[in-house]
């Protein structure tokens, strides 16, 4: 099943603090800043059971809760592939899970899908928080989007001074756009 999938690369997560349960689909996460804490892993054991696609390793991985299977699973119901047809409102269960779990490319996707509106109700405020979980594990994709919803102000006023840190650090790990 390929493990991480097409997600940007990563340093490795670090292990999240205790504190408040991440966001379920749909569902408001805290705002960002330095309250915010980072999802609990052993939180996300109590979503809905979602379906499965993929090998039989991969389901069973993703069962057993495996942050790259549950990933993976989320990428072939965004993309369609092994599944009847796309369902966002599926991957987004998916992302949730191995979001949680501190993998920071589904941090980052599921951060993406709030700030569309794509499988999950649009909420910038939700998507600059899942931006950043993922920046803070090294995300440089995830850098530059919390660079922009920063400066644009998502759910706040702008903050141009902590938008350019973030476009600076994306830079250094070669996103052009924020060059």
């Amino acid at each position: 099943w390929g493990g991480g999938g097409g997600g940007a690369a990563a340093a490795p997560p670090a292990q999240p603090p205790a504190g408040p349960p991440p966001p379920a689909a749909g569902a408001r996460a805290p705002p960002p800043g330095p309250q915010a804490a980072r999802p609990d892993p052993a939180t996300t054991a109590a979503l809905p059971s979602a379906p499965l696609a993929g090998s039989k390793a991969l389901r069973a991985a993703a069962s057993a809760g495996d942050p790259a299977a549950e990933y993976e699973t989320a990428l072939r119901f965004l993309d369609g592939r092994g599944v009847p047809e796309k369902d966002p409102k599926v991957a987004a269960q998916w992302l949730e899970r191995a979001a949680g779990r501190g993998l920071a490319p589904a941090q980052y996707r599921l951060g993406a899908l709030y700030e569309k509106g794509v499988g999950v109700a649009r909420d910038p405020l939700v998507a600059k928080a899942w931006y950043q979980r993922a920046a803070d594990a090294g995300n440089a994709r995830a850098m530059h989007n919390l660079a922009v919803l920063t400066a644009e102000g998502a759910g706040d006023k702008p903050d141009y001074a902590g938008a350019a840190q973030w476009f600076v650090k994306a830079a250094e790990l070669g996103v052009r756009d924020s060059q």
